[in-house]
């Protein structure tokens, strides 16, 4: 049970001690439109972190009362190794992986790329808010 804390607690100091990378910014983009309309939103990506960006995976959600996804675009995200986007009934979410081997990477100090977008469509009962 000694040996068992004491490996834990090592564990613990280790991943405590170790310098965060920090400094990557992820935006998500607005708009507006008229109900029964479309609006197009855009996913964008920050590198000013000290290190380069080889993947990501995030979310994003809407009130489905409002909106619903009806098309994700790949944008700067085509051509990769991996890019998985699903769709559901309150958002969408996108998983990427440049590069299984580590080649071109997203080099610190790359703003704004795209990493993709999607277009909305507004219910036509929607309410101006």
């Amino acid at each position: 049970m000694k040996c068992m804390i004491r490996t834990q607690l090592a564990i613990l100091i280790v991943f405590l001690g170790l310098p965060l990378v920090s400094g990557q910014e992820f935006t998500a983009g607005s708009g507006s439109g008229a109900a029964g309309g479309t609006v197009n939103i855009t996913a964008t990506l920050n590198n000013n972190g000290e290190g380069p960006v080889q993947g990501w995976s995030y979310g994003m959600c809407h009130d489905s009362a409002i909106a619903s996804v009806s098309l994700i675009h790949e944008e700067q995200s085509a051509g990769v190794d991996f890019n998985q986007t699903s769709i559901y009934v309150d958002g969408w979410t996108q998983g990427v992986v440049i590069s299984f081997t580590g080649q071109n990477p997203i080099e610190p100090g790359a703003p704004g790329f795209t990493m993709a977008s999607a277009d909305y469509t507004i219910d036509a009962a929607a309410l101006p808010m």
